[in-house]
């Protein structure tokens, strides 16, 4: 049986180039059979850096919200007060 898992992908790259409306056309491109180098070319990612961080993204098992403490520690750096119910989101 597999496990379902979250990608938690950038906002801004470390250049301070914004990444997060690309994540759906590299998925796109990924779908329809492009390869990791050829789908990060044509949505314009060109930079080393940007390049990395959309290959190496967070990945979030789902039981993590179930269970905040076994959630990787970069997750709970960002998300620790929302994971432990701390943080109520705004309505």
């Amino acid at each position: 049986m597999s496990q379902i898992s979250y990608f938690l992908y950038p906002i801004r790259c470390s250049c301070n180039k914004i990444l997060a409306n690309k994540e759906q056309a590299y998925k796109y491109l990924m779908e329809q059979g492009y390869s990791k180098e050829e789908a990060l070319d044509k949505i314009g990612l060109n930079r080393t850096c940007c390049r990395i961080r959309m290959l190496e993204p967070i990945v979030i098992p789902v039981g993590v919200y179930q269970r905040p403490e076994l959630a990787h520690p970069e997750v709970r750096r960002f998300f620790g007060d929302y994971l432990e119910g701390k943080m109520v989101m705004p309505k």
